[in-house]
């Protein structure tokens, strides 16, 4: 597909999701917080979370976008200023940059946060979620991140490595789903609960051994 024509495409996405968010707009004002964790930052993890760029440079050698997590705008009250770091506001940031010039079109967000903790709506009671309002496919990998990741215990360190595998096997898994769907032509962006380590870890391990991720079912990793 033509850059024009993916173009086109991003600027048809901007229209219909801003009508979906206008008769969406009460219900996410009047939604309900109860009953959902929340993050429970200091200033200073708030500071380096807003010190994070949104997003880092497209993989060349696959469709792949590292994003920082999208925040509902509940956490606004932390920011330092009237900054909005929504699903919708990512979204639009990025269809401003493929404006100008660089083409990303997302199809598919992939989230590695390996956790509950309440980031972002992703479904509304009798409505869609923000990224529904984007036509884009939200995808959770249900592998929880182990306590007390920068220790180096030895029993910590297997369970870890046991994790990781884990974490991978459900990323490719969720890649390569994508890769075969009807989205197949546009990128995948994906994000972690902190930063970018655990998310290039993934797409590093994707990119050097993506054979391994086509029989992910037999199991085990080859290292790059």
């Amino acid at each position: 597909m033509s850059d024009d024509a993916i173009r086109a495409k991003v600027a048809a996405k901007l229209r219909l999701a801003q009508q979906n968010s206008g008769s969406n707009g009460a219900s996410q004002t009047n939604g309900k917080q109860g009953g959902r964790r929340l993050l429970r930052w200091d200033p200073s993890r708030w500071q380096l979370f807003e010190r994070v760029p949104q997003y880092s440079t497209r993989v060349k050698s696959a469709p792949i976008l590292p994003i920082r997590a999208p925040l509902s705008s509940i956490y606004e009250v932390h920011y330092s200023g009237r900054n909005n770091y929504a699903p919708s506001a990512l979204m639009e940031k990025l269809i401003a940059d493929t404006r100008s010039g660089s083409v990303v079109n997302v199809g598919t967000v992939i989230d590695a946060t390996g956790s509950d903790v309440f980031l972002h709506d992703v479904k509304y009671v009798g409505v869609n979620g923000e990224w529904d309002d984007w036509d884009v496919e939200y995808v959770k990998l249900r592998i929880d991140i182990p306590e007390g990741r920068a220790t180096i215990n030895n029993a910590e360190e297997k369970d870890r490595d046991a994790h990781d595998d884990q974490m991978m096997a459900a990323f490719c898994t969720a890649v390569l789903g994508h890769m075969q769907g009807e989205r197949k032509d546009m990128d995948v962006a994906v994000f972690g609960s902190e930063g970018y380590n655990f998310v290039g870890f993934l797409i590093v391990r994707y990119v050097c051994a993506p054979l391994v991720c086509a029989i992910v079912g037999l199991g085990g990793f080859s290292v790059c």
